[in-house]
């Protein structure tokens, strides 16, 4: 239990930027989400599957220094920094001090807060006195907030309960941080229930709109070729008028006499 206490407390370390800077440690933090970086009341978050940068600068520490690279960022998850995310770009700035960088595409995990760690090939060990940063994998914003409210609860409610063992903290104060770590989760499963509704919804109106689209181009089709056979009879009707015009036209009339005066018109005899 030890082990998971001292775990939970470095992460905290990690994902908190402020008590890190005060403990001498620098952060890359999210810059750009592929819709302009998270608003500054929001933690750094992105849905899996999103282009991320994090960025920071560092100074030299107790780590081996940036010339020992090259370095890369893992995916730190609850210690265990398995996943490779993307080489970090190092750039000396101005004496010891230097920017790092990275952009990579979020993994396919669960929601939850991770740490993004930067280190040689393997992650074991740092450069300089950057510890990384911290990343919130969520679907939205809102998603992301109650995620992290209840990943802090989840560390206040551990440190208490090494407290406890350790009769450093009372019984209330548990009871408090269990009540919150209730009552954010119960936040978080109601906020997932909302999207997931919202979700369905969307893809029904999609599919309506992908039938309606397909009826109104059935319909286009149907009139357009309504179209094209009035087109045709037209013409059909106006070539057999112009052969039947011309077939008239040129067409020698012979006629049969009926009758004698017709054959020998009187006029004739006359003159004979």
């Amino acid at each position: 239990m030890r082990r998971v206490f001292v775990i939970c407390m470095t992460m905290a370390g990690l994902l908190l930027a402020a008590p890190v800077a005060q403990a001498g440690g620098s952060t890359i933090v999210v810059t750009e989400d592929g819709g302009g970086g998270p608003p500054a009341s929001d933690p750094d978050w992105a849905p899996p599957g999103s282009a991320v940068t994090m960025r920071g600068t560092f100074s030299n520490g107790s780590q081996p220094p940036p010339s020992e690279g090259p370095w890369f960022a893992y995916l730190d998850r609850d210690g265990r920094r398995d996943v490779l995310l993307a080489p970090v770009t190092v750039m000396r700035l101005d004496g010891s001090r230097y920017r790092a960088r990275v952009t990579f595409t979020v993994p396919a995990v669960a929601r939850g807060v991770y740490g993004v760690a930067v280190c040689d090939l393997g992650c074991h060990h740092g450069t300089g006195d950057l510890v990384g940063g911290g990343l919130t994998v969520a679907s939205t914003a809102s998603e992301a907030r109650l995620v992290s409210t209840l990943h802090r609860v989840r560390l206040r409610l551990a440190s208490l309960r090494h407290a406890a063992r350790e009769g450093r903290a009372d019984r209330r104060q548990l009871e408090e941080a269990i009540a919150a770590r209730d009552a954010a989760r119960a936040s978080l499963d109601a906020a997932r229930a909302s999207n997931d509704r919202l979700t369905s919804q969307r893809d029904v109106a999609l599919d309506g709109r992908e039938a309606a689209e397909a009826e109104v181009r059935a319909t286009d089709l149907e009139a357009r070729n309504w179209r094209v056979a009035a087109y045709l009879l037209a013409l059909i009707t106006a070539v057999t008028w112009i052969v039947a015009a011309v077939r008239r036209h040129d067409t020698v009339r012979i006629r049969i006499p009926d009758t004698i005066e017709e054959i020998d018109p009187a006029d004739d005899r006359a003159d004979r």
